[in-house]
């Protein structure tokens, strides 16, 4: 006997209709996105900041530096610098714990002039940088008919409050936007700036500077402006504005902070991407890294005595270099450095060169990997050819390897 069981119509329409609507911004066209890289796009999922070391926590150089006269440069927490023009200023560069606790931050950039200047010549400036590889920045698009929007953010915290300029540009300075924040004195502020895309230009989307992004605490005098807002395309400009904050050079009482910064492809800003600790570190050692050093030196490169130079040579870590680096000694400063060079026998024979224990560092090889840290002891003076060994006799911290942008 069959049996015949009936359920009541459903209409699905109506059952939609009924149901909660997709929330938050982006809600509706999750629904109607038509590939994953579109959902990926709209949900701002994977590595979103294009910013290394945002939270300041990597400072493989040292904790504090100091920046001197009118071409001074220097880095500070990895992957920032410090610039200033200016012809008597000292700026401190120092790790500082003063942050916005709560936001997850253990460290901030702080700079504080500690020696001031009587006045000002025109163009005299001084300004956080940072720059992004263009590798990184490549799928904005900037300079093509899909170029995107890009949000910058970050905290940021002054005793002088006022005025700064934020400005963005390509590598060769003909391209850039600038805008400003304004800053309430000695409270942590949250800036976020959004970047309209630009059509034109010419951007970098290789191993060199595919952005150039700077914070300016101070420009003095007649420099060309490109107007708040708006793109410029014609020429070297980037500070965007003139007379920025100029007492910052006269006062060794002033301070700024800077830490929690984030630059993201779209219109939005959210909230910063806090990475593992050994992830960042080795994002940044791809720019620069330390061959580590020890009291007494490092013992035993193997090497040989050419027909005319005594050269030893050892492989450097793979630190997946962005380029060959240039190595110098932490100590002194440059490429010049003292080692020993020994015979077969276990002589030091140091003499027979024109150096007598004095060395020229330099790297060979290919990036990003197969580094090879060379020591050259100089001219050959005499004895025959043979296998050597030799030791570099710089300490602690050790050699630095740069390969920045």
């Amino acid at each position: 006997m069959a049996v015949r069981v009936s359920k009541p119509e459903i209409n699905l329409r109506d059952k939609l209709n009924k149901a909660e609507p997709p929330i938050g911004a982006h809600g509706s066209q999750l629904l109607k996105s038509k590939s994953t890289s579109e959902t990926f796009d709209l949900v701002r999922a994977g590595r979103r900041n294009l910013i290394i070391n945002g939270n300041m926590e990597i400072w493989q150089r040292s904790s504090n530096a100091n920046v001197t006269g009118a071409t001074g440069l220097k880095f500070g927490p990895d992957r920032w610098m410090f610039e200033e023009g200016c012809a008597n200023l000292v700026t401190t560069l120092t790790r500082s714990t003063d942050t916005p606790y709560d936001q997850g931050f253990r460290y901030s950039f702080q700079l504080s002039p500690s020696q001031v200047e009587s006045a000002l010549d025109a163009g005299d400036f001084a300004q956080y940088m940072y720059f992004v590889e263009g590798y990184d920045f490549a799928p904005a698009q900037w300079g093509t008919i899909n170029a995107k929007p890009c949000t910058f953010s970050f905290w940021f915290k002054t005793n002088m409050g006022g005025e700064h300029y934020v400005s963005f540009s390509s590598s060769s300075g003909v391209d850039t936007w600038s805008t400003s924040i304004r800053s309430t004195m000695n409270v942590w502020e949250h800036h976020v700036i959004t970047v309209p895309p630009p059509m034109t230009g010419t951007w970098n989307y290789e191993i060199g500077r595919g952005v150039e992004i700077r914070i300016g605490l101070m420009r003095s005098g007649t420099v060309t402006e490109a107007n708040s807002g708006q793109w410029y395309h014609g020429g070297t400009n980037y500070d965007g504005f003139a007379d920025a904050h100029s007492d910052w050079a006269f006062n060794t009482a002033h301070n700024a902070y800077l830490t929690g910064v984030q630059f993201e492809i779209g219109s939005q800003a959210t909230p910063f991407e806090h990475r593992p600790y050994a992830e960042e570190l080795t994002s940044c050692q791809r720019y620069f890294a330390i061959f580590p050093g020890r009291s007494g030196g490092i013992p035993f490169w193997q090497g040989y005595m050419g027909s005319s130079n005594g050269y030893c040579s050892i492989p450097v870590p793979n630190f997946n270099f962005r380029a060959v680096p240039t190595p110098t000694d932490a100590t002194t400063g440059t490429s010049s450095s003292t080692g020993s060079i020994y015979n077969a026998t276990g002589s030091n024979i140091n003499s027979r060169f024109a150096g007598n224990g004095t060395v020229t560092l330099s790297c060979g090889g290919y990036a990003p990997s197969g580094i090879g840290l060379i020591m050259n002891f100089g001219t050959h003076q005499s004895g025959s050819k043979e296998g050597v060994v030799a030791s570099w006799n710089g300490a602690v911290p050790g050699i630095f390897l740069d390969a920045e942008l």
